[in-house]
């Protein structure tokens, strides 16, 4: 389980609404424990995607980096359908998708990453680049906002969020 703390929390300087949101949900902080664990899938129904990624992005929890990758290749393949009826037979994104997949997974080296990076479009990359810690799942994410029906890919991004995390 992945989870975060009161005390990290504040230590990353969480926005102070969402904070508030979520210790009103929990029955407050001191009631709650500073530094009980609280997992990230709480956060998510209390606060919602956004605050949930915010947390998974600026937490210093173990496993975060590779659910934050793996987060941004699935919301990449996601939408790689689009991508794929827009550029037919161009197989490049699908390759970094599983290249970076690969790498969450510690089975790709850097110079395979390297590889995949000089192939893609710049700007397909940008969706995939999983081995940045901080922006990848955030990008991935808005590219899939953008494109697909808010309202319902909103529930598949939670959805595949609270499946990553269990």
């Amino acid at each position: 389980m992945i989870f975060t703390t009161f005390a990290l929390l504040h230590a990353e300087r969480a926005c102070p609404e969402g904070y508030r949101k979520l210790a009103a949900h929990l029955g407050g902080v001191r009631s709650y424990g500073q530094n009980t664990p609280i997992p990230l899938t709480t956060i998510l129904d209390s606060n919602g995607l956004d605050d949930t990624l915010w947390v998974l992005d600026h937490a210093t929890i173990e496993d975060a980096l590779r659910v934050r990758r793996l987060l941004a290749c699935d919301y990449a393949e996601h939408v790689l359908p689009i991508y794929e009826r827009q550029y037919p037979g161009d197989n490049r994104l699908r390759r970094a998708i599983e290249t970076s997949r690969r790498y969450a997974d510690g089975l790709a080296t850097d110079e395979e990453m390297d590889v995949v990076w000089s192939a893609a479009p710049v700007v397909v990359w940008s969706v995939v680049w999983s081995v940045a810690p901080a922006a990848a799942w955030r990008v991935a994410r808005s590219a899939v906002r953008a494109v697909w029906a808010r309202a319902e890919e909103h529930r598949w991004q939670e959805q595949k969020f609270r499946e990553m995390v269990k």
